[in-house]
């Protein structure tokens, strides 16, 4: 009788030990959600989007778009937005046209659990021609 406590692994016993701890992690990934957020006709900013704690990871524009680039305020309370600003001291922008899909590193917007998008600037917000449906990506970081 082989005694459990030295018998040898085997290589077959050894690998399904390897794929049972290793394909659960690998299957949580990063689980991408989608959500939406309108800028309605002749209006320039977003209403507030609650980020649930998932950095946004990716913004598609629409391809009517009325031509600005992105900027962003921040809220941690949902009430209180304010203008986002890098460390430099430049407000924080995202170059944006037409029928674009733009990859952001999750890392910008984790500071934030809510914000609202802007098309322009704090200084000159550029009002769309017809509601804008933004597709807002992001994903849960560990």
């Amino acid at each position: 009788m082989t005694n459990l406590r030295t018998a040898p692994l085997t290589r077959r016993a050894a690998l399904l030990f390897l794929l049972s701890v290793a394909v659960p992690a690998i299957a949580q990934g990063p689980f991408l959600n989608r959500r939406t957020a309108t800028i309605s006709s002749g209006q320039s900013l977003t209403a507030s989007i609650d980020l649930k704690d998932q950095p946004i990871v990716a913004i598609q524009i629409p391809s009517g778009w009325t031509a600005a680039n992105l900027t962003f305020q921040g809220s941690n309370d949902g009430t209180t937005f304010v203008d986002v600003y890098n460390s430099y001291g430049d407000e924080f922008s995202v170059t944006a046209a037409a029928s674009r899909y733009i990859v952001l590193s999750p890392f910008e917007f984790q500071w934030a659990r809510y914000i609202k998008i802007r098309s322009g600037t704090t200084g000159t917000p550029v009002n769309q021609g017809a509601d804008r449906t933004l597709v807002i990506v992001t994903r849960r970081v560990l």
